[in-house]
């Protein structure tokens, strides 16, 4: 993961204390969905957690963006670079009980698990095995 994208987590954690009340419901969101987050207009984003487009766009500015769109930039580069499990615990624990995080991870790896069931290509797998058992087997 890119240092940036470090950067922005820890960034949110820090100044989650400071936030206003719908600010601090856009950095909850953010932490539990930046995939969902990085597509979403500053407008649905607010709709989503229940504010204004204004305090999202306030809340970019907090973090010290420019605008909304350079922090979507943003949450854009840390899909591609993936938060493991781990680090999505420890980002957790900030904000909820043990049993939220728990539900919260494991939320997300379902979600996951459904995205590579969507993209396989059943065939293609079956395919794969079947190489695998009819190849020959050296003993070294």
């Amino acid at each position: 993961m890119s240092e940036n994208s470090k950067d922005l987590m820890r960034t949110i954690q820090q100044k989650f204390p400071r936030l206003s009340k719908g600010q601090k419901l856009i950095a909850e969101y953010i932490l539990k969905h930046y995939d969902k987050a990085a597509f979403m207009t500053a407008a649905k984003l607010g709709i989503s957690v229940g504010v204004s487009e204004s305090t999202v766009v306030r809340f970019a500015n907090e973090l010290g963006f420019s605008g909304y769109p350079t922090l979507q930039k943003s949450l854009q580069e840390l899909i591609k670079t993936k938060l493991t499990t781990v680090q999505r615990i420890e980002l957790s624990n900030s904000f909820g009980n043990e049993e939220t995080t728990l539900k919260g991870v494991l939320k997300a790896d379902i979600e996951n698990i459904r995205a590579t069931m969507d993209k396989i290509n059943t065939r293609n797998f079956e395919e794969i095995v079947e190489s695998i058992f009819e190849a020959k087997r050296y003993i070294y």
